[in-house]
């Protein structure tokens, strides 16, 4: 039977890991209430899924896409600054991701493998004005998992 906690528990654990690699980058994880008006530079975590596939009496298979959106305020001092956030952000598409229970008792539940290379979108100056980079990078992942 599908656990109805798996979304939460799977993107909880995502945005956590995410979180503790953004290496000072401020984060926004979906859902968050945000004002991008007074921070120049940030990313935004996304994750669609679970799609979920079962794969034989009590035993599935979980698929999610994290997506992670980039946002640079261009200046003279750092004109790399848009490829170094994008970066911290690549770097945090580890091999895999465990997931734990937050929210109830903490156990884990399993582990995210990525399934497929990490996607780099460089969309460049999306707003010449206030000189805005933005891009993207995604990643699928999954996880088989016993429930029953």
């Amino acid at each position: 039977m599908i656990d109805q906690n798996w979304p939460r528990w799977i993107k909880a654990s995502c945005a956590k890991h995410f979180d503790s690699l953004r290496q000072g980058v401020f984060l926004y994880i979906d859902g968050m209430d945000r004002d991008t008006a007074k921070i120049k530079d940030f990313a935004e975590f996304r994750m669609d899924g679970p799609r979920t596939e079962e794969l034989s009496l009590n035993e599935y298979r979980l698929t999610v896409t994290i997506n992670v959106l980039v946002q640079h305020t261009m200046n003279e001092a750092d004109m790399y600054g848009f490829e170094r956030t994008m970066g911290v952000f690549q770097a945090a598409f580890t091999p895999d991701i465990s997931v734990y229970r937050y929210g109830d008792d903490q156990s884990f539940v399993g582990c995210l493998r990525r399934d497929n290379p990490i996607k780099y979108n460089n969309f460049g100056v999306t707003d010449a004005i206030v000189r805005v980079q933005q891009g993207t990078l995604e990643a699928r992942y999954i996880m088989e998992v016993l429930n029953g």
